[in-house]
């Protein structure tokens, strides 16, 4: 490592501020989580990034979550993992969580929907003991939900 840093990426020449290569942050221009090639594993964005500014923490994209945005929220399955990549794709609507992209891969149902023969199913509501709707409406079944006319 250079002990002192090439003037053009101390200097944000274009923009007449001061700045770090992309990838890196802060003062002294670290490397941002996941590293600075592919920062926060190039599933979300990097505190400060380009910057001397920020914390180089990782604010992750729809369905990552962790330090490095390499882990699957809920509603999300993995997809692709290796030591480089982390893809995380949509579960079924029936499902909380997941570890597949159909109905039959649930590991939890999500609301209005229950497990039945090894699936997450529509719960129709509007054939409940008691009516959701009330007495001068159509109860209309949808998935996952029910809409009263």
């Amino acid at each position: 490592k250079k002990d002192f840093p090439d003037l053009f990426e101390w200097f944000c020449v274009k923009t007449l501020k001061v700045c770090c290569s992309p990838g890196t942050y802060g003062p002294d221009c670290l490397a941002c989580r996941g590293g600075s090639q592919r920062p926060c594993g190039g599933n979300g964005q990097c505190s400060g990034d380009g910057s001397r500014q920020g914390d180089g923490s990782c604010q992750c994209h729809l369905g990552y979550q962790g330090a490095t945005c390499s882990d699957c929220t809920d509603g999300y399955f993995s997809s692709l993992r290796n030591e480089t990549h982390s893809v995380c794709t949509a579960c079924d609507e029936s499902c909380k969580t997941c570890t597949g992209p159909s109905n039959r891969d649930c590991g939890q149902c999500a609301v209005g929907w229950a497990q039945e023969g090894g699936a997450c199913v529509d719960v129709d509501e509007c054939a409940a003991d008691t009516p959701p709707c009330g007495d001068q409406q159509y109860c209309v079944n949808a998935n996952g939900s029910f809409l009263c006319e």
